[in-house]
C-alpha cells in the first residue's frame, strides 16, 4: 500500500495515498506507520460503510513509503498540510466514484452522531 510521510518538528504523518481520509500521525515515521496499520480496523468498517474494498497491510512491511514531506506549522498541530502528487492529477471516472462513496458515508455517519 502506497504511503506518504509528512514530519514536522514535533509531529509526523502516514498518509495512505489510495485510501481517502486515512491518516494517522506519530512521534516519528515509524510512530505513524505503526499508528496508521493500528487503525486500520475502524479504516475498514467506514469503507464498508462507503462500500469500498479495503484490504489492510498485515504489518509495516505491507507499507511502502513513496512520498516524503516536509510539514509545517499545520502538521505540528495535527492536521496534513502536505499536497500529495497524486492530488495534482485529474481523478478518473472509478475513482470519483470511490471518492464520493466515502465522502457520502462520512457525511451519513456524521448525521447519525449529530442526532444521538
Amino acid at each position: 500500500m502506497r504511503v506518504a510521510v509528512e514530519r514536522g518538528a514535533r509531529r509526523t504523518f502516514a498518509v495512505a495515498i489510495d485510501q481517502p481520509g486515512w491518516a494517522r500521525s506519530g512521534a516519528d515515521g515509524a510512530a505513524a506507520l505503526e499508528s496508521l496499520l493500528a487503525s486500520a480496523p475502524r479504516f475498514k468498517r467506514a469503507a464498508a460503510r462507503a462500500q469500498i474494498r479495503f484490504a489492510a497491510p498485515r504489518g509495516v512491511d505491507g507499507l511502502e513509503v513513496v512520498e516524503r514531506h516536509r510539514g509545517g506549522a499545520g502538521t505540528d498541530f495535527g492536521v496534513p498540510e502536505g499536497e500529495l502528487r497524486d492530488e495534482r492529477e485529474p481523478l478518473g471516472a472509478a475513482r470519483l466514484r470511490s471518492v464520493a462513496r466515502f465522502h457520502t458515508a462520512a457525511c451519513a455517519a456524521f448525521d447519525a452522531a449529530d442526532r444521538a
